[in-house]
């Protein structure tokens, strides 16, 4: 029970707590580590406006470090940035947790797809392949891109098109 209240403490500490309580958050736990007891929260807040194909729940991991509650965040192993990992879920971006190769520190892996305007030429897009995982010590961000438009309104893609680690 602490833990919850410890939750509900954080989110309405955070600068967007208004935009939080107005979108009806909802938190669930995920195990993502084999140590044992190592709990992961899931908080989902969702922004879904009547149109738009870029709206939609947004899921932030946080998990408990030192007593207080920290949002987890993954390094690209390419440019070596960190960020906070976010994950909308709309019609053209889409996430799921996969269960990680046998023998790896974490228990899931998180693919990421998302599909936006690139950076070139008027009107081209690009889809973007993440791959987050946890190599023991921290989680690392691995990404692949194609040209052209995706949606994923049917699901999320097919595994095959992630990155490795």
């Amino acid at each position: 029970m602490q833990i919850w209240l410890s939750l509900i403490a954080f989110l309405f500490a955070q600068p967007t707590a208004t935009a939080i309580d107005r979108a009806n958050p909802q938190i669930s736990r995920v195990s993502l580590y084999r140590a044992p007891g190592h709990q992961t929260f899931l908080l989902t807040v969702d922004y879904t406006a009547e149109a738009g194909s870029y709206n939609g729940p947004i899921t932030w991991l946080l998990e408990v470090d030192g007593g207080q509650l920290k949002f987890i965040e993954a390094t690209d192993r390419t440019t070596g940035k960190t960020d906070r990992i976010a994950l909308m879920q709309s019609l053209k971006r889409s996430w799921q947790l996969v269960p990680a190769p046998p023998g790896s520190p974490g228990t899931k892996d998180i693919l990421y797809a998302l599909s936006q305007p690139g950076d070139g030429a008027a009107g081209e897009f690009i889809t973007i392949y993440r791959r987050y995982f946890f190599d023991g010590s921290r989680w690392i961000r691995v990404s692949r891109e194609e040209k052209g438009l995706s949606e994923f309104d049917g699901g999320p893609p097919n595994r095959r098109l992630f990155p490795s680690r």
